[in-house]
């Protein structure tokens, strides 16, 4: 069996300079049980998603979720490994996702009230743009 040598793409190159790419990429995997219906798992799917205008900023008490997105696992190479739904998150700083993760009282209450007993794992990747 022959090999494969991967090489790096010195075409493009990305470079992060500015104040405006210091926002963070907060990626969310739910794997809910399997005795929870389709339409339980949609309903808080859609509670989550509600949190972007549900999260206030204690500074300016106004919305801090830059923008969120989700929805169920669609994909067809199976290494899902058994996460059913996916849920993309944008803050505009390191402070706004550590507020929403350690401190915001609205998504702390969502993790307890919402997901006990209904979510059996959670995943979270977060990134920034171009920087490896």
């Amino acid at each position: 069996m022959g090999s494969i040598t991967l090489e790096p793409d010195t075409t493009t190159t990305t470079t992060t300079t500015s104040s405006a790419d210091d926002s963070i990429i907060h990626i969310v995997h739910f794997r809910f049980y399997a005795h929870i219906p389709p339409s339980t798992r949609a309903s808080i799917s859609h509670q989550f998603l509600a949190l972007q205008t549900r999260c206030l900023s204690p500074a300016t008490r106004k919305p801090y979720i830059r923008s969120f997105t989700g929805g169920r696992d669609v994909s067809v190479e199976d290494l899902h490994r058994g996460f059913h739904a996916v849920f993309v998150l944008e803050f505009a700083s390191r402070e706004d996702r550590d507020w929403y993760v350690h401190e915001d009282p609205v998504h702390r209450g969502f993790g307890v009230e919402v997901l006990t007993g209904v979510v059996e794992e959670v995943m979270v990747v977060d990134f920034q743009r171009g920087r490896f």
